[in-house]
């Protein structure tokens, strides 16, 4: 199974059940940043293996609070001409106050 996960900063990343060949199950799950090459010199460490889809979950937003800069940039793309989308995690000149 593959899930895609919108987190608190708009990045997305993928959330897959792989299941590999081995007796340990803390291994299942892997997530993936979008924009993750997997380049050796790269140094990028958005990317991990953990035993349950809520993990993953919570790996990717401990991830996203160490290293957001607070603004979101799912915000920044159109959803329809003339508007944009906002994700309500942020406090950016786009969201409606309610």
């Amino acid at each position: 199974m593959k899930y895609e996960y919108f987190a608190a900063d708009g990045s997305v990343w993928t959330i897959r059940n792989v299941c590999p060949p081995i007796p340990l199950r803390c291994f299942d799950w892997e997530y993936v940043h979008d924009e993750y090459d997997g380049a050796p010199d790269a140094f990028d460490d958005r990317h991990g293996n953990v035993a349950s889809m809520a993990e993953a979950i919570e790996a990717i937003e401990e991830h996203v609070s160490e290293n957001w800069d607070g603004k979101c940039y799912a915000c920044e793309f159109p959803t329809e001409p003339g508007k944009k989308f906002c994700c309500f995690a942020c406090e950016c000149e786009i969201r409606d106050p309610q």
